[in-house]
């Protein structure tokens, strides 16, 4: 808590001195504020300096108010590249994993094919066995598309070539 009490009042300092040298005739659409920080992001303290990075970067409501679209390209770039492959992909919607049945390229079970497609193909994955505790195993696997379009385009390359 006291990290974030820090943080805050570190902010609210920095956007009083942005505000309070703006001119008092202003509009709110003419008002440009840049909010900078002095802080660590090195070192023994650099957890604070990281802590008021986030801070300010949050500030910035585009950082989060289009990740929605932003994993949503994502996504559909993904099943875009794989659409020609093996793998049946299964409707994903707010999540930034997709799930794919693999029944016509292995017989294995997810655990098993997971590990064959980082020997063969290099490519991690995600058993959804993994995530039950009663041994279920719908020989799916999870696929995530929180990576770059460079990252996508490899991976899916790779796994269309299995």
């Amino acid at each position: 808590m006291r990290i974030r009490t820090q943080s805050l009042a570190w902010l609210v300092a920095c956007a009083t001195v942005a505000f309070g040298a703006a001119p008092l005739s202003a509009s709110a659409e003419d008002l440009t504020v840049k909010v900078g920080f002095a802080a660590p992001l090195t070192g023994a303290n650099a957890g604070y300096g990281k802590n008021l990075q986030n801070g300010v970067q949050l500030a910035d409501e585009s950082s989060y108010l289009n990740l929605g679209l932003f994993y949503q390209h994502k996504r559909d770039l993904l099943a875009a590249l794989l659409e020609g492959s093996r793998f049946e992909l299964l409707p994903s919607a707010g999540s930034f994993f997709m799930l794919a049945r693999y029944d016509a390229i292995s017989d294995e079970s997810d655990s098993d094919f997971v590990l064959h497609l980082i020997h063969e193909a290099r490519v991690a994955t995600i058993p959804l066995s993994a995530l039950y505790t009663n041994g279920t195993d719908n020989r799916l696997i999870r696929l995530s598309f929180a990576k770059d379009d460079d990252t996508l385009i490899e991976g899916a390359r790779r796994l269309c070539s299995i």
